[in-house]
């Protein structure tokens, strides 16, 4: 309300993307920690990266150095950088298994957290251990700065 009006009715999210700062106070200073706890990760999960099966090489695929190696159920078992057979990630093999990784309802958040923490731009999304995508550092970041209003702006 401003001056006994009602000026906006909305979700924590649509008032954090509103231009009018009265508007936005009502969120408060941390809103854009409240916007990346609320956010699920998977809503920012990169489809894009190649996925290979042992055996494969990676395929050409513009702007990726390394592909995920699944097995034949689609469970993650590390990746592969270009050009090398992939393998067993439990054996003698080019694959890397990673550290981490996220579950689909993981927030944007601990996301982030997590990247900075393991020293990863990207991390993984796994659901019961089948490999659904990867969450990047530059994606969480683009969608802050993407919303509708910008809570970059």
């Amino acid at each position: 309300m401003r001056m006994g009006r009602l000026v906006k009715v909305g979700t924590p999210l649509a008032m954090m993307a509103e231009k009018d700062e009265f508007i936005r106070s009502f969120i408060g200073r941390k809103a854009v920690v409240s916007l990346m706890d609320a956010v699920p990760a998977i809503q920012v999960t990169d489809r894009s990266v190649p996925v290979v099966r042992a055996g494969e090489r990676l395929p050409d695929a513009p702007g990726w150095e390394f592909a995920v190696l699944v097995d034949d159920g689609d469970l993650f078992r590390g990746v592969v950088h270009r050009g090398l057979p992939a393998g067993s990630a439990t054996g003698p093999s080019p694959a890397v298994p990673c550290p981490d990784a996220l579950s689909p309802d993981t927030s944007i958040l601990q996301a982030v957290e997590r990247m900075l923490e393991a020293g990863h731009a990207w991390l993984p999304v796994l659901d019961g251990g089948r490999f659904l995508g990867l969450v990047t550092f530059k994606a969480c970041m683009a969608f802050l700065h993407n919303r509708p209003g910008g809570v970059a702006s």
